[in-house]
């Protein structure tokens, strides 16, 4: 910033106004004015005073140079956050002012980096002309044009401006605030680094790299450096000007590592330019992303809400939504939440009360003339062909016939079954009958066929499937021509012995046929029994069965065929009487 000449003639009439007795000012500006409550370019220069005893804000003009990221990261390792007072032409070429330099390669990656960095991306006019030498118009195109172009780098509530060569008055400030750039805070002025005449109390960065100082003489880093840190320790505290201009952003950087570790270690402190107190209180207030208004940055400092919010004790909270089940009954407004109440019980949605207000309707149910029904449930014997749904109900078709439920019409889609039959492989099979003579050790369930045990000897069961075998007890019935016994399924039979009657009739003795001893004595004393088997073998056997035929149904308790079953005991019998005289 060549501001030798204005500052020249800046002193030389402040010494004149001390020669007649009046205040100078080192700034060239028309009588400060109150501002409007709309206004936000002050007619006078902001600058650091407001700030505390020690403590200062770094700011850089009319960048991007190309190495200005070597600049921002050296700040951000020193833990330092500054402000980049940008040029517009040097971003991007203006289409409708005149420019005298190039645009700078990579200006985009450099202020994305010095933005990542933490510092702040400023607005300095598009071509660094004398704003109070231009036309409305040209004066609100410098600022709008670079404005679009740093919007990318800007956070909208931190806008602030700087005028190129600090030349300000009040119809500059008049015509931007009468313009959208009324959004951006200025003019910034410095406190420190501006001045090129005071060499060694004071210098100029950019003057001391052009050979622009007092009597065109050329500093290094580290004179330039001392003369800085002179007027900071005389100033203690402010805003500090330097520049990242192109081709000497590097003599810059070598001075920061010069002073900056020597503020630190005189006990300075550094803050950005948004937190100086005379700033701060200018930029508009970063509300909480809850608030649509606010007094303060708490998520409880809320004026207002954006919509879809209510304002409860400053905090904005979103407005509920009435679940499923229930309906608006009043919306939601600026203070207000929103009240829900229940629909009726058949509906999933609805738009009041009434079960003829259903939207949609509950599980279970379907939409039919106009309210949601209960679906059909299939019955016993059926399955549900089609589900119930909200446009119709449920279609039950008709189950295999051996089956009770089912999943489908085939005989293997069988659930359950009916009374007789168990579930096998989705089949209902009909469950085993244990026959007579047998007895239900395990009943027939749903899943497991009937278990048949037979009666054991002693018992009998005379009927299917029977629960238990029943004792058959003493089967004698005091008839020594009857045999008897327990039969599994009649119980106590009696059968008639076919030898008896023909035992008594020829005489045997039925004591003694017990006996070995006796036999042959008892068969010798019978006719036609007790020769030898050779001579009376045959009148034997056809007494014998002269015997059994003459007996007829007179032997025992026998009748009709039983006459043949004695016929057949009396040879029987026969042949026994043969064995023994055999063995006599």
């Amino acid at each position: 910033m060549q501001r030798n000449l204005f500052l020249t003639a800046v002193l030389a009439a402040g010494i004149a106004l001390t020669a007649c007795g009046t205040d100078p000012s080192p700034k060239v500006h028309d009588e400060p004015t109150a501002r409007t409550a709309e206004a936000v370019f002050a007619t006078d220069d902001i600058d650091g005073t407001s700030l505390p005893d020690k403590t200062l804000a770094f700011t850089f003009d009319d960048g991007p140079g190309p190495q200005a990221k070597n600049i921002s990261a050296y700040l951000r390792d020193q833990g330092i956050r500054a402000v980049f007072f940008v040029i517009g032409e040097h971003i991007a070429k203006s289409q409708t002012l005149p420019t005298t330099t190039d645009v700078v390669p990579g200006a985009a990656g450099i202020l994305t980096q010095i933005a990542l960095d933490g510092h702040l991306i400023a607005n300095h006019a598009t071509s660094h002309r004398d704003l109070t030498t231009l036309s409305s118009a040209n004066v609100i195109a410098e600022v709008t044009e670079t404005d679009n172009d740093i919007a990318p780098y800007t956070q909208p509530n931190k806008l602030l401006f700087r005028a190129p060569e600090g030349a300000w008055n009040k119809t500059v400030a008049n015509t931007l605030n009468g313009s959208p750039m009324s959004k951006y805070i200025g003019p910034i002025y410095w406190d420190m680094g501006g001045l090129t005449d005071n060499y060694p109390n004071a210098a100029a960065d950019w003057a001391c790299w052009q050979g622009q100082m007092k009597g065109n003489k050329t500093y290094t880093p580290d004179q330039c450096g001392q003369a800085y840190l002179n007027e900071i320790r005389s100033t203690r505290k402010g805003i500090v000007l330097m520049h990242d201009l192109d081709g000497y952003e590097q003599n810059t950087l070598d001075m920061l590592t010069i002073i900056v570790p020597t503020l630190k270690q005189e006990g300075y402190s550094f803050v950005r330019l948004d937190e100086v107190p005379d700033i701060a209180k200018k930029l508009p207030v970063q509300c909480n992303a809850s608030c649509a208004t606010c007094t303060g940055p708490g998520a409880d400092q809320c004026d207002s809400c954006a919509a879809g919010k209510f304002l409860a004790a400053g905090t904005c909270t979103a407005c509920s939504t009435c679940a499923n089940g229930s309906y608006q009954a009043a919306s939601c407004n600026a203070s207000t939440d929103t009240v829900c109440a229940p629909c009726d019980a058949s509906c999933a949605t609805c738009t009041g009360p009434a079960a003829t207000d259903c939207v949609t309707c509950a599980a279970g149910r379907t939409s039919h003339a106009g309210v949601c029904a209960a679906c059909t449930q299939c019955g016993s014997g059926s399955y549900v062909a089609s589900q119930c749904t909200e446009a119709a109900d449920t279609v039950c078709a008709s189950c295999d016939e051996s089956c009770t439920t089912c999943s489908g019409p085939l005989e293997s889609d069988c659930g359950s079954c009916g009374a007789g039959r168990y579930l096998h492989d989705g089949e209902c099979v009909t469950c085993t009958q244990c026959k007579a003579g047998n007895y239900v050790a395990s009943a027939c369930t749903d899943t497991v066929d009937t278990v048949c045990q037979p009666c054991a000897p002693g018992t009998s069961s005379a009927t299917d499937d029977a629960s238990e075998c029943t004792s058959c007890g003493n089967c004698d019935d005091g008839d020594e021509c009857t045999v008897d016994s327990c039969d599994a399924v009649r119980g106590c039979v009696h059968v008639a012995d076919p030898t008896c009657q023909a035992r008594k009739d020829a005489g045997v003795d039925e004591g003694a046929t017990s006996d070995s001893g006796d036999q042959t004595a008892h068969d010798q004393a019978q006719p036609g029994i007790g020769g030898d088997a050779g001579t009376s073998g045959t009148s034997d056997l056809d007494s014998a069965v002269s015997s059994a035929k003459g007996s007829g149904c007179s032997v025992g308790h026998a009748s009709g065929g039983q006459g043949a079953i004695a016929l057949v005991g009396a040879l029987a019998w026969v042949l026994v009487l043969r064995r023994r005289r055999s063995a006599a």
